[in-house]
């Protein structure tokens, strides 16, 4: 339960990251 609680928040975390990294991205591949 408690890995279970654990993964919910990580992945968020690393799907807002790719976002951020793509966004951030964007203008220079542009």
């Amino acid at each position: 339960m408690v890995k279970r609680t654990n993964n919910a928040p990580i992945k968020p975390t690393i799907f807002a990251i790719i976002i951020g990294v793509f966004f951030i991205n964007m203008p220079y591949i542009s």
